[in-house]
């Protein structure tokens, strides 16, 4: 990070938790009769780091420092309908849909609406139940082989021994079948019996990699 970085870091981390705030009560009441669930957060200074050392974005104009998640109860319909009725009535100086369900970042799939809000830039990520599992559970691997897996980046296994080389192996094939076959399931209103016990085996296998490691 540069100096200006730093500066514009010490500045802004108000300005950020505020913003933050303000979005997450505004989604809450929006959505209070419909039990979705909404989480805020702020990206931490590592994340921030790591981001900027990927890409080429200034840090005033990185788009998830602030972000949001909405995790919708039912499928595809639903979040189409949800997406909507925050463009809708969320107010903000400009919005800007990515549908990452149809161009998925390493097999991640979800709505991302970024709203630009004076001088800040949040994201609110609206997940269904099935794509936040996958996305959760790539995370808790990330924990043990690297963050990179969240951005097609090959897990790090160099401290692994084989048997759990093997099942990194077959989680990362698993994840990119299943994130297939949500889509195919969310698309088609197929029932989700099969992919909840695809889901649960595959949390199965990460709990057994991070208990052969702790």
């Amino acid at each position: 990070m540069s100096e200006d970085d730093h500066l514009v870091l010490r500045v802004m981390r108000q300005k950020w938790e505020d913003t933050e705030a303000e979005f997450k009560n505004e989604l809450i009441e929006l959505f209070q009769q419909d039990q979705i669930e909404v989480f805020g957060r702020l990206k931490n200074f590592e994340g921030i780091k790591q981001k900027l050392s990927r890409s080429a974005f200034k840090l005033c104009r990185m788009r998830d420092i602030v972000g949001l998640r909405v995790i919708v109860p039912d499928g595809r319909r639903q979040q189409d309908e949800l997406v909507q009725r925050i463009i809708n009535e969320i107010n903000g100086d400009r919005f800007k849909i990515i549908d990452r369900r149809i161009k998925p970042s390493a097999g991640y799939r979800a709505v991302h609406i970024e709203i630009t809000r004076g001088v800040v830039i949040a994201e609110i990520q609206v997940r269904t139940e099935l794509q936040h599992q996958w996305a959760f559970l790539v995370e808790t691997l990330s924990l043990t082989v690297g963050g990179g897996i969240r951005y097609g980046e090959p897990p790090m296994v160099d401290h692994l021994n084989g048997k759990d080389r093997s099942l990194v192996t077959t989680a990362m094939q698993n994840f990119e079948e299943l994130s297939f076959e949500i889509d195919q399931t969310e698309v088609f209103d197929i029932t989700t019996s099969e992919i909840r016990r695809k889901l649960e085996i595959q949390k199965i296998l990460i709990n057994e990699l991070q208990k052969g490691l702790g």
